[in-house]
């Protein structure tokens, strides 16, 4: 990992990871969402805004997937989320990137979980849905991390705050 070998100063990321030589600034907490297309018998005609999932969660086990790859954060809490579940995931597709993925979703190949932060601005909701799953089973949290042999910069302090600023003023946006 480059910042195990001082290759960066800080590092970006989100849960789950974890590794003992590295300390953690947590950012934001953001919500978990899932594209519902047309094709789906979950799907809700005319719907324009993000809501609550609004059906049992057991009902997502009829359902065909497109994820992001196995190495993916996504991935890692949708995994843990349908094992949660108890539900087999009928993946059609994987794609390395959750913009892909979401787009496929849009086009109607299968349903697709991600954070808020990663939908369009400008969803226009024509053929599918957006909701998010008010659940304790996965959370999307976003941190910093740096080696704990380092010793921060006046830099990466600023950073750091920056960050927070940021992350701070999303957060109380959703």
């Amino acid at each position: 990992m480059d910042l195990l070998e001082n290759k960066v100063d800080l590092y970006l990321g989100m849960l789950p990871i974890h590794n003992e030589q590295l300390s953690y600034t947590m950012l934001a907490d953001d919500k978990w969402c899932v594209i519902v297309p047309d094709t789906s018998p979950l799907y809700q005609p005319g719907l324009k805004e993000i809501e609550k999932f609004p059906y049992p969660l057991n009902l997502l086990k009829n359902e065909k997937y497109v994820l992001t790859t196995s190495q993916s954060g996504i991935r890692k809490q949708a995994n843990e989320f349908l094992k949660h579940l108890d539900i087999k995931a009928d993946v059609v597709m994987e794609s390395q990137n959750i913009s892909t993925a979401a787009a496929l979703a849009r086009k109607g190949m299968g349903l697709t979980f991600l954070p808020k932060s990663a939908l369009n601005n400008s969803e226009l909701m024509d053929s599918y849905n957006i909701f998010y799953i008010e659940t304790s089973i996965v959370r999307t949290r976003y941190f910093i991390a740096y080696s704990k042999e380092k010793t921060l910069s006046s830099v990466d302090l600023a950073m750091i705050d920056m960050a927070k600023e940021l992350t701070k003023a999303y957060s109380d946006s959703i």
